[in-house]
Formats: C-alpha cells, sequence, structure tokens
C-alpha cells in the first residue's frame, strides 16, 4: 500500500521488516520477492546501485530455483521410469501365478464370506437382544427408584403431619393445662423441649411449611435454621422469588439442597458456605459453595459413593438434572444442580 501510494520511504521500512521474516524463514520464493520489491523500491528512490544489487541477488535466486527445479524434474522422471520398469518386470512375473491362485482364491473368498455372514447375523440379533434387555432393564430401575422415593416422600409427608398435628398439638395443650393450673409446680421446661423436638423431627421428614411457602423460602428458611444452630456462617444469595418447575421436582431440589448442607455440616470443617439460585433461560442452577476441607474427586471414591451423595445422585437422575461436584483439597467443595424448567 505504501509502495501504490508513493510513500517509498515508508515501504522501504515495511520492506526491510519483510526480507527479516522472510529469511529467517528460509523460505526461497519469498525471499526472492523481498528481493524483487527492494529493487522496484530503490529504482523509484533513484538508488540505482542498490536497486540493481537486489536486482542481481532475485535474478540469482531465481536461477538457483530453475536449476533445483530442473534437477528435481530429471531425478523424478529417471527415478518413475526405474519404478515402472521394476513395476512392470514384477507384474510380469506375478501375472503367471494370479492367474493359478484366482480360482482358489474366489473358493476361500466365498466361503469365508458365508461364515462372516453368518456371525455377523448372529451377532446383530446377540447385541439388539442384550440392547432391548438392558433398556428395558433401566427404564424398570428408574421406575422403581421413581416410586420408591415417591412412596418414602408420602410417608415422611404423613408422618410429619401426624408429629406436627397430632402430638405437636397433644404436647402444647398439656404445657398449656400446667401453665393454667397454678397450684402444679411441673417445670415446663421438658414439654417446651418435646415440643421442639418434635417440631424438628417433623421439619427433617417433611417441612410442613413447603407447600405454603414454596421451594425459594423454605431453601432461606432451611438455611437460617443451619445459622442459628450452627458454628459455620451460613449465608445465601436468592434473588428470584419463583422458579418455573414442577411441585414435584421442587421437592427434589429441596431435599438435594438440605442433604448438600447437611454434609458441609457434618464432614466439611468449614467456615462459611453459600447457596445460591439463578435463574436461566431453560434451567435454574443451585449452587451450594464452602471453603471447608475439600477433597480430591479423583481418588476420594468412597465419599463420593456415601449414601448421602447417592441419594443427591439418585435425586438428580430421577428428575434429570445435571449434577456438578468440584473440590479442592484445602479449598472447599462446589455442588451445582441444574433442573430444566417445564
Amino acid at each position: 500500500m505504501a509502495y501504490a501510494e508513493k510513500d517509498y520511504n515508508t515501504a522501504l521500512q515495511w520492506c526491510l521488516k519483510y526480507s527479516d521474516l522472510v529469511r529467517s524463514s528460509n523460505n526461497i520464493e519469498n525471499i526472492e520477492d523481498s528481493e524483487r520489491l527492494f529493487t522496484k523500491i530503490y529504482e523509484k528512490l533513484k538508488l540505482y546501485e542498490d536497486a540493481y544489487t537486489h536486482l542481481k541477488a532475485s535474478k540469482k535466486i531465481e536461477d538457483s530455483l530453475k536449476s533445483i527445479q530442473k534437477n528435481n524434474a530429471l531425478s523424478y522422471y529417471q527415478t518413475l521410469y526405474e519404478t515402472n520398469k521394476r513395476d512392470q518386470k514384477i507384474k510380469d512375473q506375478n501375472s503367471e501365478i494370479q492367474l493359478l491362485d484366482e480360482q482358489n482364491t474366489r473358493k476361500a473368498q466365498l466361503l469365508w464370506l458365508s461364515i462372516i455372514i453368518l456371525i455377523a447375523l448372529f451377532s446383530i440379533i446377540y447385541l439388539w437382544r442384550s440392547r432391548k434387555y438392558s433398556q428395558k432393564n433401566a427404564e424398570l430401575q428408574k421406575i422403581f427408584a421413581q416410586d420408591l422415593i415417591h412412596s418414602v416422600e408420602a410417608e415422611r409427608k404423613r408422618i410429619s403431619s401426624e408429629l406436627h398435628d397430632s402430638i405437636g398439638q397433644s404436647l402444647l395443650l398439656i404445657k398449656n393445662k400446667i401453665l393454667l393450673d397454678k397450684d402444679n409446680n411441673t417445670d415446663t421446661a421438658l414439654v417446651d423441649y418435646a415440643i421442639d423436638e418434635v417440631r424438628n423431627i417433623s421439619q427433617q421428614l417433611h417441612p410442613f411449611q413447603f407447600e405454603k411457602l414454596g421451594l425459594i423460602n423454605s431453601i432461606k428458611n432451611t438455611i437460617e435454621t443451619f445459622q442459628n444452630n450452627s458454628t459455620i456462617f451460613y449465608s445465601e444469595d436468592i434473588e428470584v422469588e419463583s422458579l418455573d418447575i414442577s411441585k414435584d421436582k421442587e421437592i427434589f431440589v429441596y431435599r438435594m439442597v438440605q442433604e448438600c448442607l447437611n454434609n458441609v455440616e457434618k464432614h466439611s470443617n468449614a467456615k462459611a458456605c453459600n447457596t445460591s439460585i439463578i435463574d436461566l433461560k431453560d434451567a435454574i442452577l443451585v449452587e451450594i459453595k464452602d471453603n471447608g476441607d475439600g477433597f480430591d474427586v479423583t481418588q476420594d471414591t468412597e465419599l463420593l459413593n456415601s449414601l448421602g451423595m447417592k441419594t443427591i445422585k439418585e435425586r438428580a437422575q430421577i428428575i434429570g438434572a445435571q449434577l456438578s461436584i468440584n473440590s479442592v483439597k484445602g479449598k472447599g467443595t462446589t455442588i451445582q444442580i441444574k433442573v430444566q424448567k417445564h
């Protein structure tokens, strides 16, 4: 462009850089191209001696290239001739042998082809039946797991309701009766403790406020409960108000979050744990992150296959959620649960 705009000094500077570049790459054709460009630029600058020097250099390179090409061409055709001559001789020698072996080869080919077809046919039938059986077995296992977890959840809900509505109410009435009986000196602390225990068991079995408050508020309440009863600092970063997922999926997500927080409390030795929920376009992303001991996900297979982690994995599989576990020793653990929307 500089040469076309007649800015020959600038063109010369760029040509010097180009020359250094192509000489370092040892590309003969590009070196010749740079010498030609030097010749044109020096000619425009009226530095004819320099132009002549580069012209000779370009011609010398051009003659070398032509000589190399000529020698290569001669060598190629000579080699090609010798190769063809040798191949023709070998071909003539083998033609008679090939003619004698042709009939036997055809018979052998037909025999092996028949055997291969039969083996392939039996293999296809066997693999097809095995695949069908595996698919059916996997589907039955998935249905069984879904039914089992749904049954467990329903039973938990029933027991939770009984504890909260029946036993809890009965204990509360006993406490009120004790308080009304002024002459009775019975200490109500044990009754208060029993009521709290019943509520805690009921909450763990099935969060009675889940149907009323929904997933978001239930998770927030659970985090607050952990914060009030632990030395670990639990926090949440949940700005969404509602999630576009089914009720069946919501209870599974809640259980997975609950199990993750239990694992943090029992095993992490963390100082802080944060739970966040991000509303994506087609899914929701739940992340539980702590700064505890962490573990090596490639070695600690016993921890990954523990009952709690198996439960989380099974719940994620049932609702089609993507489960990601990232952990580094000494730097904590991050668990992500990605659930598709309706």
